[in-house]
């Protein structure tokens, strides 16, 4: 085992005349060549570390675009146009369904052996014939309870913000008259 620089100077100042200037030297050049050598393994353990850094960070680029691919804004906004064309189409039927219930109930109003109750208020218009109840179906309670149901069977409730969710915002009925009929066009629609 050879000495280090250190130990061959310390014999030298010790007075050991066996230390040659040839070993001091040798030494030296041993040390610096072994410093050299531990920064070339510091490099390379370093470009090795980026190198691998590099490829995670393009791994990870590529995953986030696997995910993000099929989950554009223009996805997004097709649904949400379609399904604003939709509510307002609801809305519509809403508003047909009153103005139709309120021209039954004026017309049957004084029409003896009928049930219609006409005030003038569409809202409260309400007519039953054959067995079955017609009344004014007002847009905003049917969206209202549409909006909370979907809310509802969400684990957030459709958060607003960190206090609010739409569920708890947009409480509705149980039930609501329209609820057998959309029971039925469920059941319609899956067949």
């Amino acid at each position: 085992m050879s000495d280090t620089l250190t130990e061959l100077e310390e014999r030298v100042r010790s007075g050991d005349e066996t230390v040659t200037p040839e070993q001091v030297e040798q030494a030296r050049v041993m040390g610096r060549f072994a410093v050299l050598r531990a920064e070339a393994a510091e490099r390379r353990a370093a470009e090795e570390a980026a190198a691998a850094a590099a490829r995670e960070r393009t791994a990870r680029i590529a995953e986030a675009r696997r995910l993000l691919d099929g989950h554009g804004l223009d996805d997004v906004a097709r649904l949400y146009v379609a399904a604003r064309d939709a509510l307002s189409a609801l809305v519509a039927a809403c508003d047909g369904r009153t103005e139709a219930v309120d021209a039954a109930a004026r017309l049957l109003a004084t029409t003896e052996g009928v049930e219609a109750r006409w005030d003038g208020s569409p809202k409260n218009s309400r007519v039953e014939l054959d067995g079955v109840r017609h009344t004014a179906m007002p847009p905003g309670p049917v969206v209202q309870v549409l909006v909370g149901r979907l809310a509802e069977a969400r684990p957030d409730g459709m958060a607003l913000d960190y206090t609010h969710s739409l569920a708890a915002k947009l409480r509705s009925p149980r039930e609501m008259p329209l609820d057998a009929a959309v029971a039925r066009a469920e059941i319609n629609h899956k067949t």
